[in-house]
């Protein structure tokens, strides 16, 4: 991740809120996607990676939904530094099973996790 890097996702941002009004949701598709040149297993530049993200959070009081994928021996829980998931209010995990699709709730900072839903 780099400063450079982040004044470009900036502009894209402000042109849309030009065009349709400030957003409300920024999703970001995948972490891995949009981390740069960044190591996502080192703790200084995923604070950066999280800075960034609170700089755009806190610019238009908006959502910040990541797309990330878990380990690749550990599924239950996401790749890269434990920094990210501590800065997280919310986290979900998304599984893929014979039958259908389960979504589970493993974070849930100011409330309670919601039940597993499947579908």
């Amino acid at each position: 991740l780099n400063d450079a890097l982040v004044r470009e996702v900036a502009e894209a941002v402000e042109c849309i809120k030009e065009a349709f009004g400030p957003p409300t949701l920024i999703i970001v598709d995948t972490v891995a996607r949009s981390f740069g040149g960044g190591d996502e297993n080192s703790t200084p530049d995923m604070t950066k990676f999280v800075a960034a993200l609170d700089q755009f959070r806190e610019r238009y009081a908006c959502t910040i939904l990541l797309v990330h994928h878990t380990g690749h021996t550990d599924k239950k829980r996401a790749r890269g530094n434990m920094s990210l998931t501590g800065a997280l209010d919310a986290e979900y995990r998304v599984e893929k099973k014979k039958d259908g699709v389960v979504i589970e709730c493993t974070k849930m900072k100011d409330a309670a996790e919601s039940p597993p839903i499947s579908r």
